[in-house]
């Protein structure tokens, strides 16, 4: 069974969030029950600090340990004194003295009341040591890992006072502040884990909500629906897809559009010079049109016209698969420029118009030789199609940064700028009658934009200052 991607997508968040969560409140948890321990630590060493100048006290008036050695109470009573608190009942021999038996400290407790163990807690982890490391207070053998505190008569040690650190939290008061703080931090945990289940939730829905709006047009595309927009104002990746959707559905629809047209042109300029001819003949089979050299003079402009047509988009449909052969050297545009016009020239005399050229001394270009001739002749027959005369063509050559630009402009009538763009389009022409006597099939200009696009040229068409056309192709100079 497909899960739906929204489902996907907050299940995945959903147990990323719940990780992260316990992991951070298990940390959370760790780091405050450690420092708890470490601040009831340092407060039991500076306790045990406090505890010192009472001991020195006791081993200077009783002139030595006996008094304390093996009695628990007193130096009960001492630890007491050190924290402020009030002092209990004297020590006596009977509380613990060395007489009575082994007191709390060496595993025992003579008679009274039992100790309070919260009490107890505090004394039970210190021990006292004489100068030759003989137990005082406390177990005979030191505690490996005890705090050790030098007790100093002057310069002379005698004795050390040890201290075991707590390995866990004991004081009821501190295990209490510590529940709760686990409480609180369950709570927020719980909080939070709920707030970020409800995010993922509208998170995923946020995201995929438009992928599957994306799906549905995709498969609507496949079928042949373009016309589908999606429209998206996102400014993440997310839009952006949607928008490269749109801008192919766009693209789609205008090639179907631009094939739907194709066709027809096609047809119309193949169907003309067709009607042409199978006109003339059967005027010439009832008898209405001699057989002269006439007739034969028509049929023979109306193959020559649909021969051309022909050729034109056989070279199109080359240039457009890629197929359009090619031999790249190197050639000095200006020179090779030059030498086309000269065979130029006499046609555009014929046609009333003048020439000027304007080419400079070097520019050196990697270009097919037979191509660039192509492309010049498709440039100058389209100028004498469209040019009036008295008129002029201007070609030109001239360098600009990095590149070798080839200008080829006419003088009026121009082009209107909204049919610019659409100047190298396949059968295009300016005049929407596609009149016979204005011009061409249109292929001229569309095969001159497959052969600077083969040369890795830039091309553009804009308004000539000589009122015209003028067509600009910057080449790569070498």
């Amino acid at each position: 069974m497909r899960l739906p991607l929204s489902l996907r997508l907050f299940t995945l968040t959903a147990l990323a969030t719940l990780a992260a969560v316990l992991v951070l409140f298990a940390v959370q948890q760790h780091s405050f029950r450690e420092g708890l321990l470490e601040r009831a630590n340092r407060a039991a060493a500076e306790r045990a600090e406090s505890l010192l100048p009472l001991l020195i006290r006791e081993y200077r008036e009783a002139g030595g340990w006996e008094r304390l050695r093996g009695n628990p109470r007193l130096f009960r009573r001492l630890n007491d004194q050190s924290q402020g608190l009030p002092p209990g009942p004297p020590p006596s021999r009977r509380h613990g003295g060395p007489g009575m038996g082994p007191g709390p400290y060496a595993g025992g407790r003579g008679p009274g009341p039992p100790p309070d163990p919260v009490e107890e807690a505090v004394p039970r982890r210190f021990a006292l040591y004489d100068a030759d490391g003989v137990a005082i207070i406390g177990p005979p053998q030191r505690a490996i890992g005890a705090l050790e505190f030098p007790l100093l008569d002057g310069e002379r040690r005698i004795a050390t006072l040890t201290m075991l650190p707590l390995p866990r939290l004991e004081s009821a008061l501190d295990i209490e502040f510590a529940q709760a703080q686990w409480r609180t931090g369950l709570y927020a945990a719980i909080a939070v884990l709920l707030l970020a289940l409800a995010a993922a939730l509208l998170s995923s829905r946020w995201l995929a909500a438009p992928l599957k709006a994306m799906a549905g047009q995709a498969r609507r595309i496949a079928d042949g629906d373009y016309a589908t927009r999606l429209d998206s104002t996102r400014s993440d990746e997310i839009g952006s897809l949607a928008r490269d959707l749109d801008a192919m559905a766009l693209a789609l629809e205008q090639h179907r559009q631009a094939r739907q047209r194709w066709t027809a042109e096609i047809s119309h300029e193949l169907r003309t010079p067709v009607a042409i001819l199978r006109g003339e003949i059967e005027a010439l089979q009832d008898g209405v049109r001699p057989l002269d050299a006439a007739a034969l003079a028509s049929f023979d402009a109306e193959v020559r016209r649909l021969a051309r047509l022909v050729e034109d988009l056989y070279q199109l449909s080359l240039a457009d698969a890629g197929a359009l052969a090619y031999r790249f050297e190197e050639c000095d545009l200006a020179t090779l420029v030059g030498a086309n016009l000269d065979a130029e020239r006499d046609a555009v005399s014929r046609a009333g118009l003048g020439l000027e050229t304007d080419l400079i001394a070097t520019a050196q270009v990697r270009a097919d030789r037979d191509r660039l001739r192509q492309l010049l002749g498709n440039l100058i027959a389209n100028a004498l199609r469209y040019t009036d005369a008295p008129g002029k063509i201007r070609v030109a050559t001239q360098r600009s940064g990095e590149r070798i630009e080839l200008i080829v402009e006419d003088t009026p009538p121009g082009v209107p700028p909204e049919a610019l763009p659409r100047l190298f389009d396949p059968l295009f022409r300016v005049e929407a009658s596609r009149s016979r006597a204005a011009g061409g099939a249109g292929l001229g200009l569309a095969i001159v934009a497959r052969i600077a696009q083969a040369h890795e040229a830039s091309l553009a068409a804009e308004p000539s200052p000589l009122g015209g056309l003028r067509v600009r192709i910057a080449f790569p100079a070498r």
